[in-house]
């Protein structure tokens, strides 16, 4: 026990517990509920949509994005064959653009598949897209497609869903692991958190090339410029992971989170060009939280002046939310 407090105890002092810069809206002695993941802001940041246990069934629940009050339970889990599981390990929610739907991946009769909700009635539509496994649903901003990860027994990759066409295409369709896509404000690229390292082409790899030879154990951030499913590399750090990438409004400027001083913060950097510079990659990044708890599921409102995220605190994974995460600077010792 003294060698544990000497080791960690000077770094206690340096860092912040998540409520001393953000707001709590779950309290588990009210609410029950000991895990709450994937808070899901809404285009006009008055709710927020997320998963949650306090029913002791895992459950698709609504809160009030002021109060942290509970609004509506839409749907309770493993109770029916065709709604077995909510994919609590690998979620996401989405808001459809006119906050009137959310859809989420599933669990249905063994396959995942995309449930479709409507906020006020409650009915639900299902596109089953055929994968094994779906994660990170996101809605484009003109309401248009769908972005997800689609995982089968090779690869997971990068694919979008069009509503009117109910075409599926297949934007990454390489070996190596993707996650987290997030469109950009314009809706003409698709940021995501990726292993490829800097092999942003996979059409150049051999026949003779291995996954086992590669560094698949660090992320970056990526982004697909459509519509020539070109990859680009954004971020370009070595000893840390880089997740759950959001773009400003404006497109000026990219939130996400990185594990840089070892535990999972939030982060800015810069999108726009430098004279000097070829590419974004050189910019320098900005902590904008120095939590001693790991911050995970980031959330922007369609204006980007709040954000929500949930990470451990008091034993318990609670959402929290935070104001104008951009302006946020934090100096680091």
């Amino acid at each position: 026990r003294k060698d544990i407090k000497k080791t960690f105890w000077p770094d206690v002092s340096l860092r912040d517990d998540p409520e001393d810069f953000a707001k709590r809206l779950t309290d588990p002695e009210k609410d029950k509920g000991f895990y709450n993941t994937s808070p899901t802001l809404s285009p006009q940041g008055d709710k927020i949509a997320f998963i949650s246990n306090r029913d002791y069934y895992w459950g698709l629940y609504l809160m009030d994005a002021l109060t942290g009050k509970t609004i509506d339970r839409i749907v309770e889990s493993n109770q029916t064959p065709d709604f077995e599981e909510l994919n609590i390990l690998t979620p996401g929610l989405t808001w459809s653009p006119d906050g009137s739907k959310i859809a989420l991946s599933a669990k249905s009769s063994g396959f995942d598949v995309v449930y479709i909700f409507d906020v006020e009635s409650g009915d639900r539509e299902i596109l089953n897209l055929d994968f094994d496994a779906i994660e990170s649903v996101t809605w484009s901003n003109d309401g248009k497609y769908l972005a997800f990860i689609g995982q089968d027994a090779r690869q997971s990759d990068v694919y979008t869903y069009n509503f009117d066409t109910k075409e599926i295409i297949n934007l990454t369709n390489d070996i190596f692991s993707d996650s987290d896509p997030a469109w950009s404000h314009d809706d003409k690229d698709i940021y995501f958190s990726s292993d490829r390292g800097d092999i942003v082409d996979a059409s150049v790899l051999g026949k003779d090339f291995k996954i086992s030879s590669h560094n698949y154990s660090q992320k970056d951030i990526y982004k697909i410029v459509l519509p020539e499913a070109k990859v680009v590399r954004v971020t370009d750090l070595p000893f840390s992971d880089e997740t759950s990438p959001r773009e400003e409004l404006n497109g000026e400027r990219l939130i996400f989170i990185s594990d840089l001083n070892g535990i999972n913060n939030i982060y800015t950097k810069s999108l726009t060009l430098k004279e000097s510079e070829l590419n974004v990659i050189n910019n320098p990044i900005t902590p904008i939280t120095n939590s001693l708890s790991g911050l995970y599921q980031l959330s922007l409102s369609k204006d980007t002046k709040k954000l929500v995220f949930s990470t451990l605190y008091e034993s318990v994974f609670n959402i929290f939310m935070l104001d104008n995460p951009f302006e946020t600077k934090i100096e680091l010792d």
